[in-house]
């Protein structure tokens, strides 16, 4: 059976980037089976006489451990391509189909005038609406209804209207990147480091740019340790794209005479100018700086060595010459 849909991307303006252009998928979908549908109008007075289904269905959000949502793609469809509405009697026929998901709708509909003939139901086509995309992240379901309503209206002797029994399929169609994941390691995740200060550290973002959001540096946070007594500068960056690194500076900050060391924790997150806010994550590193501060002599000690070399040295001559 082939499946005819009519589409309304919901890609939020400016949440995809150049790199979005090779973006992944993935997709939900379920069926909801719509039962004949008869409505029998006896009077020419006017008003419509109806018969309807309701009908609520789910549809998996997006889970963000599997990346960045950058948009999303609500359709409806007819199995088989179509259905179809028959009037028999006098006057008019009519079916409207409403798939309502999220405060997006789309509509389908017929009429059909003429007495005993069947007349094909139009594909789904969105008339209102639009989807905050923050909904559809998590690891639940989000739900929507189809409305599915026949109706005749008699202009003489009565009228009956017929939707033929048909099957829908609801889905959406999600586009993604992958996390970023910063590293020390350029081809493999290495999560942390020791260092000494005074040396460069190249922080990496694995993943290829086409696939992978960029890299943002968020904060650096000394979790123990002489905090101090180092500096670590260059977690400033933004949007470092995957395969990409960036260099950072550690230094020791004082100049107290001793041997120091300390744990700083450097945090990075999801490029957050992609995608949707709530699909965006944060990683880590641990960086482990040491360094040590030699001993300077006090100058007074450094005039009493003097002296006492030069006591000795005067000593060791007279005795040379006795």
């Amino acid at each position: 059976m082939t499946k005819n849909i009519l589409a309304l991307a919901l890609a939020a303006a400016g949440l995809l980037t150049a790199g979005a252009a090779n973006a992944l998928t993935t997709s939900t979908a379920a069926s909801i089976g719509v039962g004949t549908l008869s409505a029998v109008d006896s009077l020419a007075d006017g008003a419509a006489t109806s018969a309807s289904q309701t009908d609520v269905f789910s549809l998996s959000q997006f889970d963000a451990s599997k990346g960045v949502l950058t948009g999303a793609t609500f359709s409806v469809g007819y199995v088989g391509g179509k259905s179809t509405v028959d009037l028999t009697g006098t006057g008019k026929a009519s079916f409207y189909g409403t798939a309502d998901f999220g405060g997006l709708e789309q509509k389908s509909s017929a009429i059909s005038t003429a007495n005993h003939t069947s007349t094909t139901v139009s594909q789904f086509a969105a008339t209102s609406g639009a989807l905050d995309l923050n909904t559809l992240v998590g690891t639940g379901t989000v739900s929507g209804t189809m409305y599915s309503t026949a109706l005749a209206n008699t202009t003489g002797n009565g009228a009956t209207s017929t939707v033929a029994g048909h099957e829908l399929t609801v889905g959406l169609d999600y586009t993604y990147l992958n996390h970023a994941n910063a590293s020390f390691g350029q081809y493999k995740d290495k999560d942390s480091l020791t260092t000494t200060a005074g040396n460069a550290v190249s922080i990496f973002a694995l993943g290829g740019s086409r696939f992978t959001t960029g890299l943002d540096a968020v904060r650096v946070v000394c979790t123990g340790g002489d905090c101090s007594a180092f500096t670590v500068s260059g977690v400033d960056f933004q949007n470092l794209a995957g395969g990409s690194s960036a260099s950072v500076s550690t230094a020791l900050a004082t100049r107290v005479a001793g041997a120091y060391s300390a744990t700083f924790k450097l945090v990075f997150s999801d490029d957050t100018s992609t995608g949707v806010a709530a699909s965006q994550l944060t990683n880590s590193l641990t960086l482990n700086v040491n360094g040590t501060v030699p001993a300077v002599p006090e100058p007074a000690s450094g005039a009493l060595l003097l002296a006492g070399l030069g006591v000795m040295g005067l000593v060791a001559r007279r005795r040379r010459q006795a």
